[in-house]
């Protein structure tokens, strides 16, 4: 791949993951606007034992998805946005475990998404920036010596 492309690609993706988790996070603002919602209301007053207002909790949580949706469009301090990020869509699973029988149909397939969006922000993670970069498997693509 071109270096070019690789950049270009290390822009695209926390850009436009970054408008989804505005998005989301938008809604959130909305009562009734968010399809997942009385889900998400549900599973944050069970995680929090219901000291929390549920109202609070949603608002809190839409702050934070903008929060992290306008870290990624404006590449602000990327590795660790990429690391709240990944976190973040990785709790968005907890109600497949504590809640299977809401999550069957469409609350589902809106969870489920977010596997493609954490495999998106792996491609950018600088997990290591002084590793060597991982050689071509495509014969055409090696520089020949």
């Amino acid at each position: 791949m071109s270096e070019k492309f690789l950049k270009t690609r290390n822009r695209f993706i926390p850009f436009t993951v970054g408008i989804i988790f505005c998005w989301f996070g938008v809604l959130k603002f909305f009562p009734g606007m968010s399809p997942a919602e009385e889900l998400v209301k549900t599973t944050l007053d069970h995680i929090f034992f219901g000291t929390i207002s549920s109202n609070i909790t949603i608002l809190l949580l839409g702050v934070a998805e903008c929060g992290i949706g306008l870290m990624l469009i404006f590449y602000e301090e990327l590795k660790y946005t990429l690391l709240a990020a990944i976190i973040h869509l990785s709790c968005t699973f907890i109600p497949l475990l504590i809640f299977p029988e809401l999550t069957m149909g469409l609350a589902g397939q809106y969870i489920l998404k977010n596997i493609v969006i954490i495999g998106a922000l792996f491609t950018i993670y600088p997990f290591n920036s002084k590793a060597p970069k991982m050689q071509s498997y495509y014969p055409e693509a090696r520089k020949e010596n």
